[in-house]
């Protein structure tokens, strides 16, 4: 069952881990909501599209290691508590929060920031440079110890 003509792995893959587990997350409370409220499809087809999205997350390469385990952990809670007996006795409010932190580390509009370039010549200051165009508040300069 394909669930987005647009997830696929290269898409999926293009996204941060902020935005890929800030999307599961709202996929998750949408399940949420079906399950509270008894709509057995609307659960069925939103568990089925965070555990999807979830899956892409998993097999992302960058995110090896502890990472990788502890988003295994997540899907693992998440059909525990919408499908499975509730043995990790999780609440909805805890799994959402744990999903409102990559939620809210997401930029609001899908546009990252650049990334800043160190200024390798003054040995004395780490000076970050951004890209030309950007506003002068974009600009930090930080003092290195």
């Amino acid at each position: 069952m394909t669930l987005h003509p647009d997830l696929t792995p290269d898409r999926w893959g293009a996204l941060t881990l902020a935005e890929q587990l800030g999307n599961a997350g709202a996929e998750v409370g949408r399940a949420i909501r079906a399950h509270e409220g008894g709509t057995a499809r609307r659960l069925v087809s939103n568990l089925d599209c965070a555990l999807a999205q979830l899956d892409l997350t998993l097999a992302d390469p960058r995110w090896a290691g502890h990472r990788r385990r502890e988003i295994a952990r997540a899907r693992e809670v998440v059909g525990d508590l919408l499908a499975g007996d509730n043995v990790y006795r999780s609440t909805p409010a805890s799994v959402e929060r744990w999903f409102m932190a990559y939620a809210v580390e997401a930029p609001p509009d899908g546009r990252r920031p650049p990334t800043p370039t160190r200024d390798q010549s003054s040995p004395g200051m780490a000076v970050t440079r951004m890209p030309v165009g950007l506003p002068p508040n974009r600009v930090q300069s930080h003092a290195s110890a």
